[in-house]
């Protein structure tokens, strides 16, 4: 008898709404101070003469309001990936390799930073009563035109027991490049250290990314040889650091001396009006030294005992003044200046020479994060003690919303509310605080500070906010997204519904952590940044996920993500049936879920052979968690002996 022949039928499920996740959270704030950022570059200048025969500690300091992973590379570390909770601090120790110590050399001592959100970074340079630091700028607020600030060539009194005294400590400043084929034009204003390049001399320099180069002054004479105006001009942004290798303030060979160190601003990023307050803990004068963008510049000096001008003949030319009393600056056109911590001649006293650059008016801002870098503990001093404070400056109509890590400024010090700043309305105080991380924010208003660390016979001080950008209304409403999903295929929408006139800024689909999808994402829809976005699972039967971060104009920002499970189904794709001519056979297939949750099937198909038919279950049908259902696949054979394969 002859056999009936075998019919191969191919099944394949269509399915419907599986198992899945939404899941929206509030982005890191895009911060209105302009020093969190989430790329860095960061250098070492040389701290102290070498005839000491110690190595400086070399350290960065990171944190951040939230959550980041950061990553730390240089040519000397390589690259290391570090995970910092939010409100931490993460401290980097550098071997002392990354201290420059050679003038006009092209060296691979550079240092980036990366993060994942929104850091800030200060920079500690410290040897045993030879401290400074400095806050990171970003990357993207980096320059091409600098002007130097340094001090004149320094040493000690003749000392029998230390050789090393008389040696000079000269005035410095590095510059680092962040992108390759970096030309860099230097214009001195004293003679250069190695080279002898004479000053007012231009000479030029090509820097790769990661390549940094220190200019050091020739030492001719106790006073002489300021670096201070020297001129840094580049083809590409370029950071520049500039201070000193250790030096008293005011010029003096028996008081105490320290470290100096700043990372410079940009030229177009000075301001027009500024405002100064005394450092605590000194009770000496401070020294201000203020810097020309112009030929023949005005720069006027108002305080309680009247005002006085300053006339500067050229651009980058400067003056100091000493003052011991809050006081405001300013000028028709953009000027720069900087505080200079005294050096102390009463050695029961905490302070020591440092110096900060002043914030300008325009740059104050509405929110910032900073950190206190520690200290060199003294071990010859008993009982030793550590300082933190501020220099908070805050505009009137700040007072009733600012505040220091949730508390309001005016409780924590009292007298921000009473002392104004000569000829503006701008409050001031000294704000003393624990060595940490902080966050100063206000609703209404602008406020800036400088901060530093004492102790006896060292000392710090850094930036702590200000903003290169316009400062907007704080505003803390993110994004929203609207949607739409389907059987994994997503829709919707994502518009900014804050408060006032904010629009949506950045929007983009997370590459590295979406997989299996395709999505597009609209051109903007109205005068808002509005957009649409869709996306598709690729296939159905793996999981997929999508990411989509949003932000606004005003820094705030809104993370969505979908998560598609594939569900865990059993069916026989291939099914065997014994046929006969002119009759209909069928067989039973069983689809088995073996997932924790409900999966509806929206049909059965078979491809291919028209004679092939599914009975029962054709769809939809849902087949609950950990059950199974059966559907009958028939097939009849005719006078057609084509394979019947589907």
């Amino acid at each position: 008898m002859k056999r009936a022949p075998l019919i191969l039928v191919a099944l394949g499920l269509v399915f419907g709404l599986q198992l899945s996740a939404q899941i929206e959270k509030v982005l890191p704030k895009r911060s209105s101070s302009s020093l969190e950022g989430t790329s860095f570059v960061v250098g070492f200048m040389q701290n102290e003469i070498l005839e000491i025969g110690a190595d400086p500690r070399l350290q960065i300091f990171i944190s951040s309001q939230y959550d980041a992973t950061v990553t730390i590379e240089s040519a000397a570390l390589g690259r290391v990936v570090v995970p910092i909770a939010a409100k931490t601090v993460h401290v980097e120790t550098l071997s002392p390799y990354h201290a420059n110590t050679a003038s006009e050399m092209v060296q691979q001592k550079s240092v980036f930073i990366t993060s994942d959100v929104p850091v800030v970074v200060y920079v500690l340079n410290t040897l045993l009563r030879s401290t400074d630091s400095y806050a990171a700028i970003p990357i993207r607020h980096l320059g091409t035109q600098y002007y130097s600030v340094n001090r004149p060539t320094d040493y000690y009194l003749p000392n029998n027991r230390d050789r090393t005294a008389t040696i000079p400590r000269v005035g410095e400043f590095m510059v680092m490049a962040v992108e390759d084929d970096t030309r860099v034009t230097i214009t001195p204003a004293a003679t250069t250290g190695r080279m002898g390049i004479a000053a007012r001399t231009p000479f030029s320099v090509n820097l790769d990314k990661g390549d940094c180069y220190l200019v050091q002054a020739r030492a001719t004479g106790h006073g002489r040889d300021d670096l201070t105006g020297s001129s840094i001009s580049s083809t590409k942004p370029v950071a520049v650091i500039s201070g000193h290798m250790r030096s008293s303030i005011p010029l003096s060979m028996g008081g105490s001396k320290d470290h100096l160190v700043e990372q410079l601003t940009p030229a177009d990023k000075w301001g027009r009006a500024y405002v100064t307050a005394p450092l605590a803990m000194s009770n000496r004068p401070d020294m201000y030294r203020i810097m020309a963008s112009l030929p023949g510049q005005t720069i006027r000096l108002t305080t309680a005992n009247g005002l006085k001008n300053f006339q500067l003949s050229a651009v980058g030319a400067w003056a100091d003044t000493l003052l011991s009393e809050p006081a405001s600056w300013s000028s028709a056109d953009p000027f720069f200046m900087v505080q200079l911590m005294s050096s102390q001649i009463d050695t029961t006293r905490s302070f020591d020479p440092a110096m900060v650059i002043v914030p300008p008016i325009e740059q104050f801002v509405n929110e910032t994060l900073f950190r206190f870098p520690t200290l060199e503990p003294d071990n010859s001093i008993r009982n030793q003690r550590f300082f933190y404070c501020i220099n908070l400056v805050a505009t009137h109509d700040a007072l009733s919303t600012l505040r220091i890590d949730g508390r309001l400024a005016t409780a924590t010090a009292p007298l921000l509310a009473m002392q104004v700043v000569p000829g503006t309305s701008i409050h001031w105080a000294h704000v003393y605080l624990q060595e940490g991380t902080h966050v100063v924010t206000c609703d209404s208003g602008s406020f800036s500070a400088i901060m530093y660390g004492t102790s006896r016979n060292d000392s710090y001080a850094n930036l702590v906010g200000l903003a290169f950008e316009p400062l907007r209304k704080r505003d803390d409403t993110p994004p929203v997204y609207s949607s739409k999903i389907d059987c994994g295929t997503v829709t919707g929408s994502i518009r900014d519904t804050s408060r006032d006139t904010a629009n949506l800024k950045d929007v983009a689909v997370i590459g590295s952590r979406t997989f299996n999808y395709i999505w597009s994402i609209s051109e903007p829809l109205d005068s808002a940044g509005s957009v649409e976005f869709q996306a598709s699972v690729r296939d159905m039967t793996r999981d997929a996920q999508l990411v989509i971060h949003a932000y606004d104009d005003r820094g705030n920002g809104k993370e969505w993500l979908y998560r598609y499970d594939a569900p865990l189904i059993d069916v026989v794709r291939d099914v065997v049936i014994d046929a006969q001519r002119g009759r209909e056979r069928c067989t039973t297939v069983v689809i088995r879920n073996r997932d924790s949750t409900p999966v509806t099937i929206r049909g059965l198909s078979r491809q291919g052979n028209q004679r092939i038919i599914v009975t029962d279950q054709s769809g939809p049908f849902t087949i609950n968690a950990r059950d199974s259902v059966s559907v009958r696949v028939c097939a009849t054979q005719w006078a057609d002996t084509t394979v019947m394969a589907a």
